[in-house]
Protein backbone atom coordinates (compact mmCIF):
# COMPACT_ATOMS: atom_id res chain seq x y z
CA UNK A 1 0.00 0.00 0.00
CA UNK A 2 1.37 3.86 -1.06
CA UNK A 3 -0.40 6.42 1.42
CA UNK A 4 1.48 9.02 -0.50
CA UNK A 5 -0.35 7.87 -3.96
CA UNK A 6 -3.42 6.08 -1.70
CA UNK A 7 -3.07 2.88 -3.58
CA UNK A 8 -2.06 -0.35 -3.79
CA UNK A 9 -0.95 -3.03 -5.71
CA UNK A 10 -1.30 -6.17 -6.87
CA UNK A 11 0.82 -9.07 -9.22
CA UNK A 12 -0.60 -11.07 -11.42
CA UNK A 13 1.20 -13.35 -13.11
CA UNK A 14 4.03 -11.02 -14.78
CA UNK A 15 2.30 -7.79 -14.74
CA UNK A 16 1.89 -5.40 -11.79
CA UNK A 17 -1.37 -3.71 -11.50
CA UNK A 18 -2.59 -0.36 -8.86
CA UNK A 19 -5.94 0.49 -7.26
CA UNK A 20 -7.31 3.60 -5.45
CA UNK A 21 -8.02 2.44 -2.35
CA UNK A 22 -10.69 5.17 -1.80
CA UNK A 23 -13.22 3.61 -4.51
CA UNK A 24 -11.06 0.49 -5.76
CA UNK A 25 -10.46 2.04 -8.90
CA UNK A 26 -7.85 0.46 -11.38
CA UNK A 27 -6.22 3.42 -11.88
CA UNK A 28 -2.67 1.98 -13.85
CA UNK A 29 -1.74 -1.38 -15.34
CA UNK A 30 2.05 -2.55 -15.96
CA UNK A 31 2.14 -5.79 -18.29
CA UNK A 32 5.13 -7.98 -18.66
CA UNK A 33 7.39 -5.96 -15.86
CA UNK A 34 9.40 -9.40 -16.29
CA UNK A 35 11.05 -11.43 -18.28
CA UNK A 36 8.89 -15.15 -19.30
CA UNK A 37 12.05 -16.59 -18.28
CA UNK A 38 11.94 -15.08 -14.60
CA UNK A 39 7.96 -16.79 -14.10
CA UNK A 40 5.28 -14.97 -12.31
CA UNK A 41 5.91 -12.82 -9.75
CA UNK A 42 5.58 -14.44 -5.85
CA UNK A 43 6.56 -11.51 -3.67
CA UNK A 44 6.49 -7.33 -4.08
CA UNK A 45 7.14 -4.60 -1.73
CA UNK A 46 7.70 -0.84 -2.13
CA UNK A 47 10.54 1.47 -1.10
CA UNK A 48 10.47 3.76 1.62
CA UNK A 49 9.84 7.05 -0.54
CA UNK A 50 6.91 4.38 -3.19
CA UNK A 51 8.62 5.39 -5.99
CA UNK A 52 10.06 1.51 -6.65
CA UNK A 53 8.20 -1.88 -6.51
CA UNK A 54 11.05 -4.46 -5.36
CA UNK A 55 9.54 -7.78 -7.35
CA UNK A 56 10.52 -11.44 -7.07
CA UNK A 57 9.47 -14.59 -9.22
CA UNK A 58 8.87 -17.74 -8.85
CA UNK A 59 12.69 -18.50 -11.09
CA UNK A 60 14.47 -16.70 -8.32
CA UNK A 61 14.80 -13.35 -10.45
CA UNK A 62 14.56 -10.21 -8.11
CA UNK A 63 13.68 -6.54 -10.23
CA UNK A 64 13.36 -3.31 -9.12
CA UNK A 65 11.00 -1.36 -11.53
CA UNK A 66 9.58 2.19 -11.64
CA UNK A 67 6.48 2.34 -9.66
CA UNK A 68 4.91 5.42 -11.86
CA UNK A 69 5.15 2.98 -15.11
CA UNK A 70 6.48 -0.39 -14.36
CA UNK A 71 9.74 0.38 -15.95
CA UNK A 72 12.87 -1.76 -15.25
CA UNK A 73 15.56 -0.04 -12.98
CA UNK A 74 17.34 -2.98 -12.51
CA UNK A 75 18.11 -6.49 -11.17
CA UNK A 76 20.00 -7.82 -8.03
CA UNK A 77 22.00 -11.36 -7.98
CA UNK A 78 19.39 -13.98 -8.68
CA UNK A 79 18.01 -16.83 -5.93
CA UNK A 80 18.36 -20.50 -7.10
CA UNK A 81 14.84 -21.14 -6.60
CA UNK A 82 11.43 -19.42 -6.20
CA UNK A 83 11.02 -15.89 -4.21
CA UNK A 84 9.13 -16.40 -1.39
CA UNK A 85 9.38 -12.84 0.45
CA UNK A 86 10.57 -8.98 -0.56
CA UNK A 87 10.68 -6.54 1.95
CA UNK A 88 12.67 -2.99 2.09
CA UNK A 89 14.88 -1.54 4.91
CA UNK A 90 14.22 2.08 4.61
CA UNK A 91 16.59 3.09 7.15
CA UNK A 92 19.45 1.33 5.41
CA UNK A 93 18.26 1.13 2.12
CA UNK A 94 17.93 -2.37 1.58
CA UNK A 95 16.27 -4.81 -0.04
CA UNK A 96 15.95 -8.36 1.77
CA UNK A 97 15.02 -11.40 -0.04
CA UNK A 98 13.80 -14.94 0.86
CA UNK A 99 13.98 -18.25 -1.15
CA UNK A 100 12.80 -21.80 -1.45
CA UNK A 101 17.01 -22.03 -1.88
CA UNK A 102 17.32 -21.41 1.96
CA UNK A 103 19.22 -18.18 0.90
CA UNK A 104 18.61 -15.05 2.84
CA UNK A 105 19.90 -12.37 0.85
CA UNK A 106 20.35 -8.47 1.73
CA UNK A 107 21.06 -6.38 -1.44
CA UNK A 108 22.14 -2.42 -1.43
CA UNK A 109 19.32 -0.23 -2.99
CA UNK A 110 22.29 2.36 -3.48
CA UNK A 111 20.97 4.58 -6.85
CA UNK A 112 23.34 4.73 -9.41
CA UNK A 113 23.88 7.48 -12.17
CA UNK A 114 22.42 6.44 -15.38
CA UNK A 115 25.20 3.67 -17.17
CA UNK A 116 26.57 2.87 -13.79
CA UNK A 117 24.29 -0.13 -12.52
CA UNK A 118 26.26 -2.81 -11.93
CA UNK A 119 23.14 -5.08 -14.25
CA UNK A 120 22.90 -8.09 -11.34
CA UNK A 121 24.49 -6.46 -8.28
CA UNK A 122 25.58 -8.76 -5.70
CA UNK A 123 24.05 -9.33 -2.35
CA UNK A 124 25.50 -7.15 0.42
CA UNK A 125 24.97 -10.26 2.91
CA UNK A 126 23.30 -14.20 2.35
CA UNK A 127 22.31 -16.45 4.43
CA UNK A 128 22.95 -19.82 2.89
CA UNK A 129 21.48 -22.67 4.65
CA UNK A 130 19.01 -20.37 6.68
CA UNK A 131 16.80 -23.60 7.01
CA UNK A 132 17.07 -27.40 6.71
CA UNK A 133 14.08 -27.23 4.08
CA UNK A 134 12.65 -23.93 1.97
CA UNK A 135 12.60 -20.40 3.29
CA UNK A 136 8.87 -19.53 2.77
CA UNK A 137 8.37 -16.22 4.77
CA UNK A 138 10.46 -13.44 6.50
CA UNK A 139 10.06 -10.65 8.60
CA UNK A 140 12.29 -7.41 9.41
CA UNK A 141 12.40 -5.22 12.69
CA UNK A 142 14.44 -2.41 12.02
CA UNK A 143 14.47 -1.28 15.72
CA UNK A 144 15.71 -4.64 16.61
CA UNK A 145 18.29 -5.47 14.12
CA UNK A 146 16.94 -8.92 12.92
CA UNK A 147 15.62 -10.51 10.53
CA UNK A 148 13.09 -13.74 11.43
CA UNK A 149 12.45 -16.53 8.49
CA UNK A 150 9.92 -19.38 8.61
CA UNK A 151 10.27 -22.74 6.62
CA UNK A 152 8.53 -25.61 5.44
CA UNK A 153 11.00 -27.58 7.79
CA UNK A 154 8.43 -26.09 10.85
CA UNK A 155 10.82 -23.54 12.07
CA UNK A 156 11.08 -20.08 12.71
CA UNK A 157 14.79 -18.80 13.25
CA UNK A 158 16.01 -15.11 13.73
CA UNK A 159 19.28 -13.89 12.63
CA UNK A 160 21.36 -10.13 13.15
CA UNK A 161 20.42 -8.12 10.72
CA UNK A 162 23.60 -6.33 9.88
CA UNK A 163 26.13 -9.55 10.43
CA UNK A 164 23.82 -12.05 8.99
CA UNK A 165 24.48 -14.17 12.22
CA UNK A 166 22.36 -16.93 14.06
CA UNK A 167 20.72 -15.59 17.05
CA UNK A 168 18.32 -18.52 18.06
CA UNK A 169 15.20 -20.64 16.43
CA UNK A 170 11.66 -21.91 17.79
CA UNK A 171 11.83 -25.52 16.75
CA UNK A 172 11.66 -28.82 18.27
CA UNK A 173 9.35 -30.09 20.97
CA UNK A 174 7.81 -26.83 21.57
CA UNK A 175 7.94 -25.87 18.07
CA UNK A 176 5.46 -25.67 15.08
CA UNK A 177 3.88 -28.68 13.33
CA UNK A 178 3.99 -27.54 10.06
CA UNK A 179 5.20 -25.25 7.33
CA UNK A 180 5.18 -21.90 8.26
CA UNK A 181 3.90 -19.38 6.46
CA UNK A 182 3.33 -15.97 7.53
CA UNK A 183 5.79 -13.92 10.08
CA UNK A 184 5.52 -10.03 11.76
CA UNK A 185 7.18 -7.95 14.39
Amino acid sequence: FSPLAGTFFAAVERSVLAWRARDGALCAQHHHVVDARAGDITAMALDDRERKIIVGTQNGYVQVLNAENGAPLRGVRRHGACVSAVLYNGPDKCIVTASWDRRVHVHDDQEYDPGEAPPYAPPLRCVRAAHAEDVTCCALSHPLGLVATGSSDFSVRVWDFQFGAFEGACAGAHGHKAEVTSLAF
